[in-house]
């Protein structure tokens, strides 16, 4: 989802030491979105860590039966911003 390749284990390693991050701006937005994400699925459901964690696999009416997760790796990253503005909605209304 961030836009690396999937033998970049190495570089998410890397990451996960303290390593900074690519300044990339496709790699930079798709971040700036999941991180969005994230923050919005913990004010929606601040008891259920489990929901948090695992709303993205779930299938969801709101995205045509599939899961956010399925849309992501469909659309890219115009998924990732359906997906937060779908949230961002929920949010405020």
């Amino acid at each position: 989802m961030l836009g690396f390749s999937h033998r970049s284990y190495a570089t998410l390693s890397r990451l996960s030491d303290g390593a900074p991050f690519p300044t990339d701006p496709g790699k930079l937005e798709r971040a700036s979105h999941l991180l969005g994400i994230h923050a919005a699925l913990k004010t929606l459901y601040p008891e259920n860590p489990e929901m948090v964690s695992g709303w993205m696999t779930f299938r969801n009416s709101a995205f045509g039966d599939n899961s956010p997760l399925d849309v992501v790796k469909d659309k890219g990253t115009v998924g990732l911003l359906m997906i937060r503005l779908y949230l961002e909605h929920r949010l405020h209304n």
